[in-house]
């Protein structure tokens, strides 16, 4: 069933009816082919008194309300005499007929006559129940977004509104930064660090390195110097005295075949040196 009707809230002020605006998406069928759009949401822009947007809501509201057992029993009846629908005895037939009438009820009473009387000009065919509610679903739409438009305005309109947060300051320049950590360090006796800092904004400013950074940093550098070459002629000292490794049975036979490949090459006989 395409081209979808929507049933909007009868009554509502022009200025609301006329501010609230809606947004759709597309339906496709089981085929995938596109079958229609249908409405999705809605906003209502502009500025509108509380009292004027209360009515709306509450005129909505009203027609939002289920339409009851009653009104779908009568709906069903009719469809059903318009439809024809798979052969059933009389107890099947009541029981489906409940259960359509337990549903359907929970719709408005326009959406419940509207859905069957469509589906009654569409379709010689009795429906399943989701291709019916389907269609209620589709109908129900357009009103149930302004319901919740109107909710969700009037909501912000009882929500204090939030005071003016103050601008963030500016944060410091990458120079200003580099400035105050040189401070700080040296103010904490942290020469080292400060110095390091101060070598990048040297560069930042393009300009020499101070002498106490100089200083600070050869210090350093000349301790790192002295810690390396102690720990080379501690680990040379321990290499001296580490007694020399006794080769194994396999280092032996292997030691034994690469010279018996040299003496080969060089034409030695070793039988004859020994002797």
């Amino acid at each position: 069933m395409s081209g979808y009707l929507t049933i909007t809230t009868a009554g509502l002020p022009a200025t609301i009816s006329s501010a609230l605006k809606f947004t759709s998406r597309s339906v496709f069928g089981a085929d995938g082919q596109f079958d229609g759009a249908v409405v999705d949401a809605a906003v209502l822009t502009g500025q509108h008194a509380e009292g004027t947007i209360r009515r709306a809501l509450e005129t909505c509201r009203n027609q939002c309300r289920p339409g009851g057992h009653r009104v779908a029993a009568e709906a069903l009846t009719i469809l059903e005499r318009r439809t024809v629908g798979a052969k059933q005895n009389e107890a099947d037939q009541e029981l489906r007929g409940a259960a359509y009438a337990n549903d359907l009820a929970q719709y408005p009473a326009d959406v419940i006559q509207v859905a069957c009387q469509r589906w009654a000009d569409s379709s010689r065919w009795w429906p399943a129940w989701a291709d019916l509610k389907r269609e209620c679903d589709r109908l129900a739409a357009k009103r149930i977004a302004e319901h919740r438009a109107l909710e969700e305005a009037l909501r912000r309109l009882s929500t204090p509104a939030r005071p003016q947060l103050a601008a963030p300051a500016p944060l410091a320049t990458l120079q200003e930064r580099l400035r105050t950590s040189v401070l700080l360090r040296r103010q904490a006796g942290d020469t080292r660090t400060a110095a390091h800092f101060e070598v990048k904004l040297a560069k930042a400013q393009n300009r020499p390195v101070k002498k106490w950074a100089e200083d600070a940093i050869a210090e350093q550098v000349a301790e790192q110097k002295a810690k390396a070459a102690e720990y080379q002629r501690v680990a040379d000292e321990q290499a001296a005295q580490a007694p020399a490794p006794t080769p194994s049975k396999s280092d032996l036979t292997l030691a034994e075949l690469a010279q018996r490949r040299r003496d080969a090459m060089l034409g030695i006989d070793r039988s004859e040196v020994a002797a």
